[in-house]
């Protein structure tokens, strides 16, 4: 084989060869991070504002939850998303369900899920008291599911847990103006 046929095998090597190894080595590196937030949670039952026989029988929470695609190159498609909440200190209390059929997300996109769950297994005699004398109440959500990544030929899937923990006072809404950042549970 003469230089020109060398440097032609070489050449095509490159353009062929190094791509095949990039590619899934890029994919790898790739961070499925989306966002997620709590931006309203209000428990109807807990506002000491409104007479008590008007919200003792409402045992709902009222929620919205919003998923953010942080990524400019991909889309995202999700499995079911799961949602729970707990109720108390430690969280130990499974409250509510909710689930969000799975869905594709596209590049830099957001949704938002506002919506209403019914308690069950929530001691709201033990929280109304506690509000009532000015403290707050302690919930926590957990947001569970799969997440898949496709690039090109490439796909990567993980799973994604996430929670964040929300303080609710006699007004019946989280404590906190700004939304809550649902964070990884490594984390």
């Amino acid at each position: 084989m003469d230089e020109s046929g060398k440097i032609a095998c070489l050449i095509c090597c490159i353009c062929f060869i190094l791509p095949t190894i990039l590619i899934p080595i890029g994919l790898c590196l790739q961070s499925i991070k989306p966002r997620c937030y709590i931006n309203d949670f209000y428990a109807p039952a807990l506002n000491t504002h409104i007479p008590s026989n008007a919200t003792s029988s409402n045992t709902f929470i009222f929620f919205d939850l919003q998923l953010r695609n942080m990524m400019e190159e991909n889309s995202l498609r999700y499995g079911d998303l799961n949602l729970t909440l707990f109720y108390g200190p430690d969280g130990n209390i499974p409250v509510a369900n909710y689930t969000v059929p799975g869905f594709k997300q596209g590049k830099k996109n957001t949704n938002d899920w506002r919506d209403v769950v019914e308690t069950h297994g929530l001691p709201w005699n033990d929280a109304i008291k506690a509000v009532s004398n000015g403290s707050k109440v302690v919930f926590r959500a957990d947001l569970v599911a799969d997440v898949k990544l496709k690039q090109m030929f490439w796909s990567k899937k993980k799973k994604m847990v996430l929670k964040a923990t929300v303080e609710v006072d006699g007004s019946g809404e989280k404590v906190h103006g700004k939304p809550i950042r649902l964070k990884s549970f490594a984390s």
